[in-house]
């Protein structure tokens, strides 16, 4: 599986302008909102294969909003490759917009969903996908939630886990880089159509850093 590198990869967008952009070409018809989800998700899982080409064990941790829906495109994609694919998911499922929750409905016809914070049963896992909060986290992750995505994090990388973020990792602010409460780190962050500041300013937490391409 192949991902095109964005034309505007060089470009750093805040998080409102990059919403601003996507209203746009959804609105203008150059692609659809539940497309660029699908495209999303492509990215994510390219980049996890060519870095973990066999099949592993994986996972993916889902947010409510859009940026849980690609982490369910991931899961439904190396699924369809021969992975051990486990999810875990945050919020209740009316609550997600409906392209979410259209590709929950499809990875819940391959398989199962934990609810987070509930206690997860264990697993190494090779891979895991941090797919919580993307660009429009506003408030800080503590408590219940919070304690249990250290000891996912802290369990990772003792574990030598490959840590994926799907647009930048959870507990970060996308434009001014700050931690807001418990921040799952990253080796590799895959980013959608351009860079945002937080990419520059928190490389110990992003990572790698993957531009692509999803129609904008």
């Amino acid at each position: 599986m192949k991902s095109r590198e964005s034309k505007g990869s060089q470009e750093v967008l805040s998080a409102e302008a990059m919403r601003h952009l996507e209203e746009a070409a959804f609105a203008g018809g150059r692609i659809s909102s539940r497309e660029a989800m699908e495209r999303a998700g492509q990215g994510v899982a390219a980049g996890i294969l060519a870095r973990h080409p066999q099949p592993g064990r994986v996972l993916v941790l889902c947010g409510p909003g859009n940026n849980g829906g690609d982490g369910y495109v991931v899961a439904r994609i190396l699924h369809g490759r021969g992975w051990t694919v486990r999810v875990a998911a945050l919020g209740r499922p009316e609550a997600a917009g409906p392209d979410a929750a259209a590709n929950r409905h499809l990875w819940e016809a391959r398989g199962g969903i934990a609810r987070l914070p509930d206690p997860l049963e264990d697993g190494a896992a090779d891979v895991l996908v941090d797919a919580l909060f993307g660009i429009g986290l506003s408030r800080g992750i503590s408590g219940e939630l919070g304690a249990q995505l250290e000891e996912i994090a802290a369990d990772a990388a003792a574990a030598g886990t490959l840590r994926v973020a799907v647009d930048l990792p959870s507990g970060l602010d996308a434009d001014s880089g700050a931690a807001l409460g418990t921040v799952l780190p990253a080796d590799l962050t895959v980013t959608f159509h351009c860079r945002k500041p937080v990419h520059g300013l928190r490389p110990d937490l992003c990572g790698e850093v993957k531009v692509v391409d999803i129609g904008l």
